[in-house]
Formats: structure tokens, sequence, C-alpha cells
């Protein structure tokens, strides 16, 4: 275990926190832990369970794609806006293991050139600025696939104009 930063806070006592790398040896939890070799290796390494991981590659990534679909409709559905809001950029993509999968991404989403009461295909992103209306959002959301259950636990908007032009 190697400490990467440590803070020390005086409380009713004393209250340390203490953020740590830590990764597998050779060394077995009942056996003594001299000589420990590290695996650095990256089929020895292995995410902590019920940690958060970023996703290395949302595009191609199937869980992390139908979350994100899952997160704009949602989205779409709860503005006020007349037309639709598609996704131009993805500005960090994380998963944690937890009774299912929890998928926490922040995106960058546009206005286009469909309405929500029409089909949503063969929709244009606007480029100009003042018609885009670009605004940054991070959703939550739950992936219970066992289950067929998805649920957006949590969205929190900055700079959004979701009223109808």
């Amino acid at each position: 275990m190697r400490g990467s930063t440590t803070q020390k806070q005086v409380v009713a006592g004393t209250n340390y926190i203490m953020t740590v790398i830590l990764v597998r040896t050779s060394c077995e939890k009942e056996g003594p832990a001299e000589n420990c070799t590290i695996h650095k290796e990256p089929e020895h390494a292995q995410p902590m369970l019920g940690g958060i991981n970023k996703i290395e590659d949302a595009d191609n990534d199937e869980g992390f794609q139908r979350a994100l679909q899952f997160a704009v409709i949602q989205h779409n559905n709860g503005t006020n806006d007349t037309v639709l809001r598609e996704v131009i950029e993805v500005v960090s993509a994380k998963s944690q293991v937890v009774a299912g999968t929890k998928y926490i991404m922040t995106v960058i989403l546009v206005r286009t050139s469909c309405e929500k009461e029409g089909p949503a295909e063969n929709c244009t992103i606007h480029k100009e600025p003042e018609h885009a209306q670009p605004y940054q959002c991070t959703f939550t959301v739950w992936s219970r696939p066992w289950l067929n259950k998805t649920q957006l636990t949590k969205e929190e908007c900055l700079n959004a104009q979701p009223a109808s032009e």
C-alpha cells in the first residue's frame, strides 16, 4: 500500500483522511508479509470491487452506451424545450459495480432539428452556439439487466437553457 495523499483533521479525537493506491502482491492474507512481490502485470491487477473505475473506451462500451441513451431520453422527457437534445461530447465516463452497474457520465448536450413530438430520425445538430445552446450534464444511471430495470438516479446540469425558443 502506498499513500498518495494524507490529511489530518483534529476533531473530538483525530480524523485521518487517506487516499491510497492498493495493489495485489504474491503474499497470502494469512501468511507473513515479508518478501512479497508486487504484481505489476495487467493480468494480475484487478479493479477494486465496488470502486469507481474510468471507462477507457466509452464509445465501444455497450453497457455505457445503453445507459447514456437512457439518460438522454429521460433528460429530453424532463425539459420544457420543444426540440430534442443530443450528446456531442462525453467529458467523462465511469462505472461502479454495485447490485448491478452504476454509470456516472458527464456530457455536453446541444439542441437538434428534431421536434420532441416528431420522429427522432435524421436529426441534425445545430452548429451555431445561439441555436445549439450547449450545456453540460452529469447523469448517474443504475442498470440491473437481470431485473430489466434501468433508473436515472441523479441528474445535474450546468448552464441549462431548456426553455423553448
